[in-house]
């Protein structure tokens, strides 16, 4: 396939799925090549003879062609031979699909006429989706490079700056339009030269060796060319950039003319000279020196205080009456703005400032601004009004240096807002939006980011759902602050969440946890607790990893530790060794899971915090948000900490509650637990054992129904209801099965008349296109149906 990168309108708009031809004179082996590689999410182009595969390659690209031999009329080879000699498609991948023979003959032929492949009818479905879905994926990852290339060169050719691509030695190994232009040559005439020698010296070969001694950083500086016999001065920015193909560094060097900049520069200085007198130049080097210091000191601030604080430093150090400061904003939708007395003058000239991207001065002369410039452009601007006694190209002057000085750190300002913003939001969206309902127990959490919500870090927790009425809990906290911390944070969180789901003890997460965290981020650390509440069994399971200790208040008894054997952090080993522990936790309990930012405090050791939050935990309270209240209170300094505070707890309820809903998936642990918990339930609502032992009986029935028969033992949830109306117990099962029950099964039938002999009433409705439902009716106090069944 061409890659079409002469064309790179044409590689912009190729964004397209892949498509595959299917060339066969048969329309029923078309439709079952269509079957078969329907999955991929491809778009499938069918042609019934060799001169209508060659109509189709007229008009469109494609990843693979699978190409029958036998055809009527022009056969499979000779078509690929036609194939193979456009250019256009001489790399188009050609998979031979046939039944002629497996002799190695027509194999050899098959090769030889440009085939990539050869598949022999009947062939295996799977083994051909995925062959094709090679060539499906090389063609996407074909088309995205295609397109990166396409709007580097657009870019490059749409810049108004000069720029070329060198390699480490300075030979360069491409030049855009405005390069060429500012050096006076044609930029194809440049491809090949040093990048020193075009420049007429050697400047740039001492930049080159600055970046080469600094690591690689990048580097500025400003020197003169020559143009027609007449030197040029311009800036030039040099920055070393990675090859990912081939590996090593580039150079990739901008240029800007600054002639108009330095014309300006050297008749200010003219003026300034011709009008400066011994006082006046005392003066200047007095303000100078006090311009040269209105950022000290400043470095700790966010962008807002920043901001006001040079704006209030502006006016003093040159005596005006009025000041202006903003700084336009990387993504928000207001600027960071600030202003001093009476402005308004100076923020007119401010918006001039800013847009232009050069000083301006009100109509009279009263006010006068610079723009704040950065790397990337236009930062924002500063501006002064009512300043008297001090001639309007010193200001000037002055205001730039000042501009210059402030740049640098409000760039960093920004950055940094716009790091932390970047980072909170990915860390609040990360984050549960709500706790989920489980039957049986009550949740609460709080979670707040250090520095006062300016520092972001790694700091998690998660509840999860769990088949059979369990629930996992999670709570960990990254190494490290930022949107690194945040962003692996996220990753963990979700794989976690996987783990859980599929169905993992406490020690196999953890434990498959770290293998992760070793493969993603071996340098770093982690700690996490997960722990598993278990209301069929009264207990709980957790596992941690070099995690603080839970807290557990048993019923009747005071708040404890939960002391664990020491295990490593994750990350730390590639080994985990950590035990799972089993404890009881029956209706009343109380379990508090944290980070160490809520036990922790500047000056003193953890055993300290991890007292106060016992004797915390140890306060009467019935409710759960009051309880998490006071320990924040007790726990949590007045100033905000440097660490994040992250507090889960959870508390084993004593009913579960007159209607309640499960998910149930085909684990035998699962199954088992929702029994239980539908015992528990029937027994809460006063059903007798006879009651319990049928209404059980008849459910589970219609559970291991779904899940067999409906989901084909797939791990996708049933979803389950006990509800308690009049003294009726109804038992929903939801299934997403196809629905109609299969009539060749020579069972089908019978469990229904179980559950029909053992309950009051039982119904199935497979009409749903959304699966199908089983309702289990049963009056409790009743005469019980199994019992007349059995008489």
């Amino acid at each position: 396939m061409a890659a079409r990168l002469d064309n790179p309108a044409a590689a912009l708009a190729d964004l397209g799925t892949p498509k595959v031809l299917l060339v066969d004179d048969r329309q029923e082996n078309l439709l079952a090549l269509k079957a078969v590689l329907a999955p991929l999410g491809v778009d499938l182009i069918a042609a019934g003879s060799g001169e209508e595969a060659l109509r189709e390659l007229l008009l469109h690209d494609f990843a693979v062609v699978l190409l029958d031999v036998q055809m009527p009329g022009m056969d499979g080879f000779e078509t690929a031979g036609y194939i193979r000699a456009r250019d256009r498609n001489r790399t188009t991948p050609i998979i031979f699909v046939t039944a002629i023979s497996k002799d190695v003959e027509h194999v050899l032929r098959g090769y030889e006429a440009g085939g990539v492949d050869y598949v022999l009818k009947p062939f295996d479905p799977a083994v051909l989706r995925s062959k094709v879905a090679v060539f499906a994926e090389l063609e996407r990852e074909r088309r995205a490079r295609a397109r990166s290339e396409a709007l580097l060169e657009n870019a490059l050719a749409g810049s108004p700056n000069g720029i070329a691509l060198a390699d480490a030695s300075g030979v360069i190994e491409r030049a855009n339009p405005a390069l060429g232009a500012l050096l006076g040559e044609a930029p194809e005439r440049l491809v090949g030269r040093r990048i020193d020698d075009v420049l007429g010296g050697g400047e740039l070969a001492e930049v080159a060796a600055r970046i080469r001694a600094r690591d690689w950083a990048p580097f500025a500086t400003e020197i003169e060319i020559s143009r027609d016999g007449v030197r040029v001065p311009v800036a030039v920015l040099v920055s070393a950039v990675g090859d990912p193909e081939a590996g090593g560094q580039h150079l990739f060097v901008q240029l800007w003319n600054l002639s108009d900049r330095v014309e300006a520069e050297r008749a200010r200085e003219g003026l300034v000279a011709e009008r400066a007198a011994r006082g006046e130049a005392e003066a200047l080097a007095h303000r100078l020196a006090k311009v040269a210091a209105i950022t000290d000191g400043l470095e700790s601030l966010r962008l807002g205080d920043l901001v006001r604080e040079l704006c209030e430093r502006l006016a003093e150090v040159l005596g005006a009456t009025g000041a202006a400061v903003r700084v336009l904003p990387p993504e928000r939708a207001a600027p960071a703005e600030a202003v001093h007395g009476d402005a308004a003058a100076a923020g007119a000239a401010l918006d001039e400032a800013i847009r232009d991207g050069a000083p301006a001065a009100s109509p009279d002369g009263g006010a006068i601004a610079v723009p704040l410039l950065a790397a990337g452009g236009i930062l924002g601007g500063m501006a002064v009004s009512g300043v008297t006694g001090t001639p309007e190209p010193q200001l000037r002057s002055l205001l730039t240096h000042a501009g210059e000085r402030a740049s640098l750190m409000l760039e960093r300002a920004r950055l940094f807002e716009r790091e932390h913003h970047i980072a909170s939001t990915l860390q609040r969206d990360l984050m549960p939006r709500e706790l989920p309902l489980v039957p049986g127990v009550s949740l609460s959490a709080h979670f707040h980011a250090g520095g006062d919500g300016t520092d972001v870090g790694g700091d998690w927790y998660d509840t999860i759902p769990l088949p059979g009425g369990r629930l996992g809990l999670v709570v960990g906290d990254v190494a490290g602050r930022g949107v690194s911390a945040a962003a692996r944070m996220g990753q963990l969180r979700s794989v976690a969440r996987a783990y859980a789901v599929e169905g993992h003890g406490p020690a196999a997460v953890v434990e498959r946890l770290n293998l992760y965290h070793r493969a993603l981020s071996p340098d770093d650390m982690t700690t996490l607790v997960y722990a598993v509440v278990e209301p069929d069994l009264d207990r709980l399971r957790f596992v941690t990893a070099g995690h603080p200790p839970p807290v557990l208040i048993a019923p009747g008894e005071a708040p404890r530790l939960l002391a664990q054997a020491s295990a490593p952090a994750l990350g730390v080993t590639e080994l985990f060794g950590g035990a799972e522990m089993v404890v009881d936790f029956p209706p009343g309990s109380v379990l508090m899971l944290y980070t160490d930012g809520l036990v922790e405090r500047r000056g003193e050791g953890i055993d300290l915090g991890l007292r106060r939050l016992v004797g915390a935990l140890g306060a009467p309270a019935v409710d759960l948000q009051a309880l998490q209240d006071h320990v924040l209170d007790v726990c949590v300094e007045t100033t905000a900490g440097d660490d994040d505070v992250t507090a889960l707890i959870v508390r084993a309820e004593p009913l579960l509650g007159e209607r309640v809903s499960f998910t149930l998936t085909p684990d035998r642990d699962a199954l088992a637990a929702l029994r239980r918990m539908l015992r528990r339930w029937l027994l809460e609502a006063g059903a007798a054992d006879a009651e319990v032992g049928a209404i059980t009986m008849a459910a589970n029935e219609a559970w291991q129904n779904a899940i067999e028969h409906a989901h084909r033992f797939a791990p996708v949830p049933v979803r389950i209801s006990f509800e308690l109306v009049d003294d009726e117990a109804v038992i929903t099962v939801r299934d997403a099965g196809s629905g109609v029950p299969d009539e060749s099964d020579p069972d089908r039938g019978r469990g229904l008349e179980l559950m029909r002999a053992l309950m009051d009433e039982a119904t199935l409705d497979f009409g749903s296109s959304r699966g199908g439902m089983v309702t289990l009716r049963r009056r409790i106090g009743a005469e019980d149906p199994a019992a007349a069944v059995a008489g």
